[in-house]
């Protein structure tokens, strides 16, 4: 029987309180989507990432913004054993108005990671984020 991850919905409160959560830390924010192939190769190297090192402060975001692929989300974070994160995913019908709260500049280009320092400062990358970054950045 599968466990099925457990994802809060995003908003704007939500996102400013895991910022605040993680101040004083490194961390990184991950947005991907069921429609992105190559979501799927990162969420598969932070899985082995996590097995190796399960402090690692991560948080996942699901983009797809539609209910009825909900069942579909929890069943790809399973897949890849990511339970364990911060999960969250974007507001049915919501897409668009969830991005400019997060980034004005985004437009929904993925995978896209935010990089965010002890400061709580944050560097953007859109595309594939490999595994030496990710832990470069993490460690």
């Amino acid at each position: 029987m599968m466990s099925f991850a457990q994802s809060a919905q995003f908003d704007k409160q939500a996102w400013e309180d895991i910022q605040k959560q993680n101040l004083n830390k490194n961390w990184i924010a991950v947005f991907w989507s069921l429609e992105c192939p190559p979501c799927f190769k990162e969420l598969k190297t932070i899985s082995s990432m996590i097995k190796s090192n399960p402090d690692l402060k991560l948080v996942l975001i699901n983009t797809d913004a539609d209910n009825e692929m909900k069942i579909q989300m929890d069943e790809v974070i399973d897949q890849y054993q990511l339970n364990d994160l911060t999960l969250m995913h974007f507001a049915d019908e919501r897409a668009s108005q969830s991005r400019y709260e997060i980034d004005p500049t985004w437009y929904g280009e993925l995978p896209r990671s935010y990089f965010f320092n002890k400061a709580g400062q944050s560097q953007v990358k859109s595309g594939l984020v490999d595994k030496n970054i990710l832990q470069q950045w993490l460690n």
